[in-house]
Formats: structure tokens, sequence, C-alpha cells
């Protein structure tokens, strides 16, 4: 009982966290690149309906994830493990975000285009962290 109770309020601190709006980066994301902001509100949405601080929270973390993920790839350029965490978690055709990742790599696409993707940015994140760290054990 007392981990339900803890949970339950750590989700309402988090959601309290969010409840001033979008951060920094979803900004940045709906400025730049106004139909990957809406993928990704798209996502959120689905993912949690009419939970409205629920879908802010989303698109936060999505956001930020997706942030983090790029920062990471430019400073450690592993092309195989992106893109193996793009096929993962895909959500739509993964051969058209293959195809988006491939221009935005070559320069081909602007900045932005990379963010129309249809990923969960959290889970690509992650598998894309876990696949570097994990290569760097190995050699």
């Amino acid at each position: 009982m007392k981990k339900i109770i803890l949970s339950v309020m750590m989700m309402v601190m988090v959601t309290e966290l969010y409840a001033g709006g979008l951060d920094n980066k979803a900004l940045f994301i709906k400025q730049n690149s106004p139909k990957g902001y809406e993928l990704i509100k798209k996502f959120a949405v689905k993912k949690w309906g009419d939970d409205h601080s629920m879908v802010l929270f989303e698109i936060n973390t999505q956001s930020d994830d997706a942030d983090l993920l790029i920062d990471s790839f430019f400073r450690t350029k592993d092309i195989k493990s992106f893109a193996n965490a793009i096929k993962e978690w895909s959500y739509n055709d993964y051969s058209i975000n293959l195809g988006i990742f491939i221009s935005w790599l070559k320069g081909i696409s602007d900045y932005g285009t990379i963010y129309t993707m249809t990923v969960d940015w959290s889970m690509v994140y992650y598998e894309y962290d876990r696949q570097v760290k994990a290569s760097k054990e190995i050699l």
C-alpha cells in the first residue's frame, strides 16, 4: 500500500512540475519543426487521451529525449545503433523514418526534419544509449 501511495505522490509531483506548460525543448521543436511537434503531440494524446497534464508531461518528455538523443548522436556518431533504435521503436513505417534519418544525416534536409520521424523518442534514446554504452564496454 505504501508503494502505491508513494507512486501516486510521485506522479502528482511530476505532473505539477510540468503544469507550467511546454518546456524549452518542446517549444524549440514547436517553433522549428511544427510537423515534428504535431507528431509528438499526437503520440502523447494517443497514449494519454484527455488527461491533459499527462499529455503535456509526455510532450515534454519526448521532446527532451529527442534532444538528448540528437546530442548523444553528435558526440558518438553510431549510425548503426541509431538506425536499429529507430527500427525497434518506429510506430509507423520504419523505412520512411530511415529515409528521414538518412536525409538529415547527409544534410539534404534541414535540422528540424529529424523530428518528423514517427518514433517513441524516449525509447529510441534509451535503446541508442544502451547500445552505445555496451559497445564501449566490449571494445
